[in-house]
């Protein structure tokens, strides 16, 4: 294992490694300790498989393992990748549910994010520096747990030390601004710096805009987005159709039901839940329970009606007594 870590296409490794973990048989710690037993009996010098063991455990998603692996490294004074730190800090921004966090999973991330800053004057911060993924991540943390300031002082540190932000940085911020004016700052920011918006930026752009009862900008946005030969995805359609919904314009949301249809876009059960939701508060909860019956029947195996769709009726109903 340690004499194909230096292949030039690690994937057989790792995928060994993966099935050395899964099988159960030994500990992460042994794991690591053979992995360098190996490595001193061949004569090697790179410490690539243990970057590699990181990635197997964040792939199977062992964050423990993977944090092990990580301190254990730091023991021997073996410096990390920095892919391998965004693997672990990936991991555990990935595993940040509301369930996960009171698990402490993002307590972990930030205990992780925070050994950098513990190496400030130390020789290895001069090795393993934060790269574009690695602060899009922390921007990403930080969003989550509603520290907005902080995220956004994440793009200016980025800025400070020359590091360009991606898309994904950009939409993150978009996706949780208060102010259409900053949303669109932050737009107009990744023009100005030749950033692609994606059609992630545009639906968190919609979003912004529907939440604010500004649906007609909203559409506006929409027929340009459309224009410019970007192809609307579910999420977006499904963003606009919510803004609609909410602010009364069911005929408008229906409209953009057929245009899903003719652009081949299958509408899930969010979308059905907001045209519902929308009846029912015009008091028309038979014609929303016409749609539960309509999302059971489509193509393809009907679309599954939740406990939303449920609720939603049962909502509906309830204000009819």
């Amino acid at each position: 294992m340690a004499a194909t870590s230096h292949a030039p296409n690690p994937k057989p490794t790792l995928q060994l490694l993966k099935e050395t973990n899964n099988n159960g048989a030994y500990s992460i710690r042994e794991v690591f300790n053979e992995l360098g037993v190996a490595r001193d009996v061949l004569g090697g010098k790179s410490y690539v498989f243990y970057d590699l063991l990181i990635r197997a455990c964040c792939e199977l998603k062992r964050g423990d393992d993977a944090f092990e692996c990580f301190d254990m490294m730091k023991g021997k004074g073996v410096i990390p990748c920095v892919h391998a730190c965004n693997d672990i800090l990936s991991l555990f921004l990935k595993l940040n549910t509301i369930e996960k966090a009171r698990e402490g999973k993002l307590k972990k991330a930030k205990e992780f994010t925070g050994l950098w800053r513990a190496w400030g004057s130390s020789l290895m911060l001069l090795q393993v520096k934060p790269d574009s993924y690695t602060y899009s991540s922390f921007t990403s943390g930080m969003c989550k747990e509603g520290k907005l300031e902080e995220a956004s002082g994440m793009l200016e540190k980025m800025k400070e030390i020359e590091l360009r932000p991606s898309a994904v940085t950009y939409n993150t911020l978009i996706d949780v601004c208060s102010s259409i004016k900053k949303a669109f700052s932050l737009h107009d920011e990744m023009m100005s710096k030749v950033i692609q918006p994606t059609d992630v930026t545009y639906t968190s752009l919609i979003y912004v805009l529907s939440k604010r009862d500004r649906m007609k900008q909203a559409g506006d946005l929409f027929e340009k987005i459309v224009h410019k030969g970007i192809f609307p995805d579910l999420i977006m359609f499904n963003a606009l159709t919510d803004g609609h919904s909410a602010n009364g314009n069911m005929d408008r949301a229906f409209a953009l039901l057929k245009e899903m249809e003719q652009m081949k876009v299958v509408p899930d059960e969010v979308t059905y839940n907001i045209l519902m939701q929308g009846r029912c508060r015009e008091g028309k909860v038979e014609e929303a329970r016409e749609l539960l019956e309509e999302k059971r029947s489509r193509g393809g195996g009907g679309v599954k009606p939740d406990h939303t769709s449920y609720n939603t009726l049962f909502s509906g109903y309830s204000k009819r007594v």
